[in-house]
């Protein structure tokens, strides 16, 4: 399960499964443009 996630930076996360999902994507050095859904933390 582990495998699946993949930390971006600081608390930037990237959850691949049955999609793309992610969490709070701030300083990512490459353009994705593949997400499913996106959660912003204020």
């Amino acid at each position: 399960m582990l495998e699946n996630i993949e930390v971006l930076y600081h608390s930037s996360i990237k959850i691949s499964k049955k999609g793309i999902i992610y969490f709070d994507p701030f300083k990512i050095n490459e353009e994705y443009h593949d997400a499913d859904i996106i959660f912003i933390i204020l």
